[in-house]
């Protein structure tokens, strides 16, 4: 078969190829995922303070609104203070949780 030898070349160029684009395009890929986590780790420096501030505040405002359930308690002094010690407790968590990520204490 004469025709044979040429057509299998021409599958083995098309394959060297479509090898060649495919690699191409992985390398493409690989660059612009590089970009991409370098724009999302600049956003998440240029957030950090805003979110800083605002898991502060909402610590601020969970504990304001526990000790006005605190003193509008109705019960015993025991249960006042359990839930008094459940207040501290949840702010010492808060507190310790940032300090360890190493935010504003």
């Amino acid at each position: 078969m004469p025709g044979s030898s040429n057509s299998l070349k021409a599958l083995e160029i098309r394959r060297r190829l479509l090898t060649s684009e495919a690699e191409i395009h992985r390398e493409r890929i690989g660059h612009e995922w590089g970009e991409f986590k370098a724009s999302f780790q600049a956003l998440e420096g240029a957030t950090r303070p805003v979110r800083s501030f605002f898991s502060i505040a909402s610590t601020v405002v969970a504990g304001i609104s526990s000790f006005k359930r605190l003193r509008g308690a109705k019960g015993g002094t025991l249960s006042k203070i359990l839930a008094g010690a459940g207040l501290v407790s949840t702010l010492w968590m808060a507190v310790r949780s940032r300090s360890r990520d190493g935010g504003p204490a």
